[in-house]
């Protein structure tokens, strides 16, 4: 009996190991491509005072459509006030998340970088929010910042990814961050819950 149930538990290991393993090699991936959609379109885009608000935001929508990760951009000037935004009734507000708002101040400095937030609605997931500063910098500032959303839940480069946790059986699979806060789960009720990392993963 002891021997079965080792055998058993080496079975459930090795394909909770090949899951992990197939999972991995989808995520670098799917950021390393956000991150160089994002720096194209902020070099497309140069210095937004140079562009006028609607060709901007005409910009922003067909960007939206060619590149089909991101849910909606925002160009942001060099103060924080948004410039344009696609889908336009996307406009956000101030009360950007905080990771957002502490985000977008380090970029305005001329430092990309990426913050994953809450999502907007309860039918969304996690967001993914990349942000890449605009123009040359004058000084310490840059000319503004463009600001990429993407859907964790939704994004169609993480559904090979999706469809993998989904199908391992023995267990529960799913993408946390280092906080034990679920990123990515076949089930969306489990977006964002917490778990308890084993010893020596956080």
């Amino acid at each position: 009996w002891l021997l079965a149930r080792n055998s058993a538990r080496e079975i459930v290991a090795g394909q909770m190991m090949q899951t992990a393993s197939e999972t991995a090699e989808g995520i670098p991936f799917f950021i390393q491509t956000g991150r160089a959609n994002i720096r194209q379109l902020a070099e497309e885009i140069g210095d937004p005072a140079a562009s006028q608000g609607g060709a901007l935001g005409s910009d922003l929508q067909d960007a939206l459509h060619r590149l089909t990760y991101f849910s909606r951009l925002v160009v942001f000037d060099p103060s924080g006030a948004v410039r344009a935004a696609a889908p336009d009734q996307g406009l956000p507000d101030r009360s950007l998340p905080l990771e957002v708002e502490a985000a977008l101040a380090s970029a305005a400095l001329g430092i990309p970088l990426e913050v994953v937030t809450a999502p907007s609605s309860p039918r969304d997931g996690a967001q993914l929010v990349f942000l890449s500063p605009l123009g040359n910098p004058e000084g310490d500032r840059a000319a503004g910042v463009l600001v990429g959303w993407t859907d964790l839940g939704a994004a169609p480069l993480l559904q090979p990814v999706i469809a993998r946790l989904a199908g391992h059986t023995a267990g529960e699979a799913y993408v946390a961050d280092d906080r034990g806060v679920i990123l990515i789960h076949p089930n969306p009720e489990r977006w964002l819950a917490r778990v308890a990392l084993p010893a020596g993963q956080e």
